[in-house]
């Protein structure tokens, strides 16, 4: 057995030391390896806690600092804007410089005005935006603030609870102003957005030309005027939407406002009372006012009185004076300083009327209060105050009326003042009626803000008059029911002669009616019986009877019944009417006439100037139409009047009713042998040239017929017909065209022809007539 012979030991360890250092590398790589997966899988687990965590304060230093982003944003925004009005600025500076414009060089910077112009009412709404939302994120923090009750601790009296009512009565009307302001910039958006739309598809047509055509200067100077309105159209459009967006933040402002207004209020109310001293404290504030109001009307009276003195003394002056300007000024203004301080006068005396109506609103609700009235008495109050909310806000619309009119007289002085700088003397007077209208103005301004006071006041005392009804027992509730019922049954209807009938009278008349028909309806019927049986009348002459009992004895109660609703007997001259009925029947054709006009006048099937011909006979334009006849005026110039039945019972044919384009053609008569087809292309070059004819639809013309003597043509055409001259005329100067243009190209207009045949057989038979 061979032996293998063993391998010597250094060869043994070198390969156990490369065993040993392969294992030693395999578990060293395999364990950095199981490491990075640990270390990847727990980054990834971190990741995942604490990445809510990053996001909710990125998102939290993101709403704290959102404000002064949007700012920053709104200031490139502004400064963006600016920028493009001063280039557009620059160009309309350039273009003023050129001693030569032309038309389109005009219509240009006509745009690039309107351009700048809308620049910078996009400016200045951004601004305003800024101050807005300042506002708003102001509104916020107080409104989410956790602390927001401790500004209540000074709130004590009725009367800090009455200036919190007040303050939402205010913000409340804000909201309704910015309310119906945001809706007038949604409307004019809509609008700014339709005509961009409008000017960006005139652009991208404009644009599509000038590459098909690039060298034609009319398409580029299309595509820059086209390109500058749709530039217009943007910048207007980007305003209206600023504009929007300003009302919709003043809006959630004041929302915002009015809720913190209603938290204050509700937790105020229930341990605020009214008291006395409340009461005494807001009669002096009235006191106050009216003694102020008192002595500023005494100065406004006192001062009218001066101004007509002045006026009556220079009036005799000034009207034998030479009419110059500063004479008309000084006359004007006279005139206008006395009209304006006498308003403003009448305006002073009106306010106390309605501070003396606060103080007793005041007066009843510190009652309301304190000490409440009876039922009775609470309904009269309730009633007296929707009628005095009714009254007070019938009057303050007219103060606002005048008030506005006012304003637009100031405003007017104003440009007369601006035009009269150059003119001292005339100057000088506008300015006194200027201030005479603003003093007046002031006074308007008080009135109405008493008004909105009073207003105010009066619609909270109503409802808390209402509240306090409600409260009430069943028994009140039963008898403001039976108040109500009381209202209808006594309401007057009508008065006849000084006596008033009301729905209860009118009640009571019916139902002693409907009692008399039935007693006399049986009354009639006992006695024509027993007349029957007693006296043997026959059955028709006992229902005569029977009839004419009923009818006597009904006409009894009717005047009964009229006499317990107090209504004389001489309202039956009313019967009269049945005299006029009769009238009518005699005037019924100035009826229909009159009928036919109003019919005429609403529905406007014939108008003024329409060109129209009646029943084939008359032909005219429409002159006047009336309420008996419309006048009618021929092409003669004779005026024809026609009944304004006749326009609707007969038929009209109305040939400017919808359009004034009208066809016309014209007939003509060619010799046979003509060459039909170039009489066809003369014809439609007798329109080419007319200006009478319109080009579009165009002319053609109808080989109509093969006459007795003539080739029948007829040139159809379209022209604006208003008058019967205008379809004369146009008619008339085609006739010339075609008959000048047949004579150049030899072409013969027939006429009647005959041919005759002679018998050539045997001689002719000739005969002389003659008289003696």
């Amino acid at each position: 057995m061979l032996r293998t012979p063993a391998p010597p030991v250094f060869l043994v360890d070198a390969v156990c030391l490369v065993n040993h250092s392969l294992l030693y590398w395999l578990f060293f790589t395999s364990f950095c390896y199981a490491l990075s997966v640990m270390r990847l899988a727990l980054t990834f687990i971190l990741f995942l806690l604490f990445c809510p965590l990053l996001t909710g304060a990125a998102y939290a230093q993101e709403v704290e600092d959102g404000s002064e982003v949007s700012i920053r944003s709104k200031k490139t925004a502004i400064e963006e804007v600016e920028e493009r009005r001063k280039s557009v600025l620059e160009q309309i500076d350039k273009l003023e410089q050129e001693p030569q414009r032309s038309a389109a060089a005009e219509e240009i910077l006509s745009l690039l005005r309107r351009a700048a112009f809308s620049l910078g009412q996009h400016a200045n709404a951004l601004k305003k935006r800024e101050v807005i939302q300042q506002e708003l994120d102001e509104a916020k923090r107080y409104v989410e603030a956790p602390n927001w009750a401790e500004s209540l601790s000074s709130i004590k009296t009725y009367l800090d609870l009455e200036k919190l009512h007040e303050e939402l009565a205010a913000v409340e009307a804000q909201k309704d102003t910015v309310k119906l302001a945001l809706q007038a910039r949604k409307t004019a958006l809509a609008d700014a957005d339709d005509e961009y739309e409008k000017r960006e598809t005139e652009r991208r047509k404009a644009a599509d030309n000038v590459k098909a055509n690039p060298a034609n200067q009319s398409y580029l100077e299309l595509h820059d005027k086209a390109r500058l309105q749709s530039e217009v159209a943007k910048e207007h459009q980007e305003h209206q939407a600023a504009e929007k967006g300003n009302e919709e933040l003043r809006l959630e402002t004041l929302e915002l406002k009015a809720r913190l207004l209603r938290r204050k209020i509700a937790r105020i109310e229930p341990r605020v009372r009214f008291t006395k001293k409340d009461l005494r404290t807001q009669l002096l504030e009235y006191e106050d006012n009216k003694n102020y109001v008192a002595k500023e009307a005494a100065k406004a009276r006192k001062e009218l009185d001066y101004l007509e003195k002045q006026w009556l003394a220079s009036r005799k002056r000034l009207d034998n004076a030479e009419p110059t300007a500063e004479v008309r000024a000084e006359r004007d203004a006279r005139k206008n300083m006395v009209d304006f301080k006498q308003m403003e006068a009448s305006f002073w005396e009106k306010i106390p009327e309605l501070i003396d109506l606060l103080g007793n609103v005041w007066k009843k609700r510190y009652q309301l209060d304190s000490n409440p009235p009876g039922s009775d008495e609470l309904a009269d109050w309730y009633k007296q105050s929707q009628e005095t909310v009714e009254r007070l806000d019938i009057e303050r619309k007219l103060t606002l009326a005048q008030l506005e009119s006012l304003e637009k007289q100031i405003r007017v002085l104003n440009i007369q003042r601006e035009e009269a700088a150059d003119a001292p003397t005339v100057r000088k007077w506008v300015d006194k009626q200027v201030a005479a209208a603003e003093s007046a103005r002031n006074a308007i301004r008080l009135h109405a803000e008493a008004f909105d006071r009073a207003l105010r006041t009066s619609k909270r005392f109503l409802e808390e008059v209402k509240e306090l009804r409600k409260s009430a027992p069943l028994l009140d509730h039963l008898k403001d029911f039976g108040r109500f019922f009381s209202d209808i049954w006594s309401y007057e209807i009508l008065a006849v002669e000084d006596s008033s009938v009301s729905i209860g009278d009118i009640i009571y008349a019916i139902i002693v009616l409907i009692i008399g028909v039935k007693i006399s309806r049986a009354v009639s019927q006992q006695v024509a019986g027993k007349i029957m049986r007693h006296f043997g009348v026959e059955e028709g002459n006992a229902a005569a009877v029977q009839s004419l009992i009923f009818y006597f004895l009904f006409l009894i109660f009717a005047l009964l019944a009229l006499k317990l609703i107090n209504v004389p007997l001489t309202v039956f001259t009313l019967f009269g009417g049945a005299i006029a009925i009769g009238v009518g029947f005699g005037s019924q054709n100035i009826m229909n006439n009159f009928i036919s006009g109003l019919i005429l006048l609403m529905e406007q099937p014939i108008r003024v100037g329409d060109l129209v011909e009646v029943d084939n006979q008359l032909t005219g334009t429409v002159k006047s139409i009336g309420l008996r006849s419309a006048l009618i005026r021929t092409g003669q110039n004779i005026d024809i009047i026609v009944p304004n039945n006749k326009l609707l019972e007969q038929n009209v044919v109305n040939w400017t009713l919808t359009n004034p384009k009208v066809r016309l053609f014209v007939s003509v008569g060619v010799a046979y042998g003509s060459d039909v087809r170039k009489v066809e292309s003369l014809l439609i070059e007798a329109t080419q040239e007319n200006s009478r004819v319109i080009k579009y639809p165009k002319p053609f013309v109808w080989f109509t017929d093969f006459g007795d003597n003539a080739l029948i043509f007829e040139l159809h055409f379209w022209a604006r017909v208003k008058t019967v001259s205008d379809r004369r005329a146009a008619e008339s100067s085609l006739r010339f065209k075609i008959d000048e243009l047949f004579s150049e190209n030899g072409i013969v207009i027939a006429f009647p022809q005959r041919d005759i045949h002679l018998d050539t057989l045997r001689p002719l038979e000739v005969k002389m007539l003659g008289g003696a």
